[in-house]
């Protein structure tokens, strides 16, 4: 009897724990485009992070996939970290067009250029 009666509270403890929304992904906001989407919109969020020499940006989108970038210092300015999906780079005057799997970005140059010193 015990177990008839703990079973449904269990599975309705089970469901208010999945109904909240999840965190939004760490970073900066920043303008984007995903796949499938005809405008663009401050849903994603940046990541920038420095280790030696190596410049990283992982672009989080809201369903809380994922891009991560190299930062190239030179001409291309990005260059896909892992993950078969190539980046592509179109530079603006302050800005990087970046689109890797679809999604689309609009990145600050100054995001992405290496810092002095690092």
């Amino acid at each position: 009897m015990c177990l008839r009666i703990s079973s449904p509270l269990a599975l309705l403890g089970l469901l208010a724990a999945c109904g909240g929304e999840s965190p939004p992904p760490p970073g900066d906001p920043v303008d984007c485009r995903l796949a499938g989407q005809g405008l663009f919109g401050g849903d994603c969020t940046v990541e920038v992070s420095q280790s030696g020499n190596e410049r990283l940006i992982v672009l989080w989108n809201p369903d809380g996939s994922f891009h991560r970038l190299r930062a190239t210092g030179d001409e291309r300015w990005l260059e896909t970290a892992d993950g078969a999906e190539q980046a592509r780079v179109e530079e603006g005057e302050a800005t990087l067009i970046v689109e890797v799997g679809g999604d689309t970005y609009i990145l600050s140059q100054d995001l992405v250029a290496p810092k002095s010193g690092g």
